[in-house]
């Protein structure tokens, strides 16, 4: 049976390349994201660099409250937290238009 790992912040680019390594190297990925309707994009995205079959899913927690987390790691070994605490989106920071966040 595969090792699942927990990649925090699903959206994010730096995850994004994390989970897309991680399943080329045969493991199974649940992402946290802060919102259900963000999956799909995910998804897509990292579907242009390797097939994720049923080895990715998806968890529903912000990091700015404790909802979710629970279930977020629930029966895992492993985790890459791949989303700084405490940064906010700036009007100075560009934002690609089709990226859910913006």
């Amino acid at each position: 049976m595969p090792i699942t790992v927990l990649v925090t912040g699903g959206t994010g680019f730096i995850s994004g390349w994390t989970i897309v390594e991680l399943l080329k190297r045969g493991y199974t990925v649940r992402t946290t994201i802060r919102s259900l309707g963000k999956a799909s994009w995910v998804r897509t995205q990292i579907s242009t660099q390797v097939d994720p079959g049923d080895r990715l899913s998806f968890a529903v927690a912000d990091l700015t409250n404790d909802d979710g987390w629970d279930t977020a790691r629930r029966g895992l070994r492993l985790c890459a937290s791949c989303r700084r605490p405490g940064w906010r989106r700036c009007a100075a920071r560009p934002q690609r238009p089709d990226h859910p966040n913006a």
